[in-house]
């Protein structure tokens, strides 16, 4: 068998056994960080989406008629709250 330099004849992937607390740790913490950076990514673009769709409902009529028309259902209530 040939040498494979520069790790000897019996270098093979996965050959070690017995991975070090270092190794395990820098492996846990490499796991959490890009965890961590995937949901902050999808966050960040659910809060986008939800920035564009708040966009398109301040422009569609329907959604403003609803708007007004919750107002005016609950405008008595807050009257009511308004004056204890």
């Amino acid at each position: 068998m040939a040498k494979n330099a520069p790790y000897g004849d019996n270098h093979r992937y996965g050959a070690v056994k017995n991975r070090t607390p270092v190794y395990n740790l820098c492996k846990e913490n490499v796991k959490y960080a890009v965890e961590t950076s995937i949901k902050d990514e999808f966050g960040c673009i659910k809060k986008e989406s939800i920035k564009v769709a708040l966009k398109d409902a301040a422009k569609d009529p329907l959604f403003l008629a609803d708007i007004r028309e919750i107002e005016k259902d609950f405008e008595h209530v807050d009257f009511e709250e308004a004056e204890k």
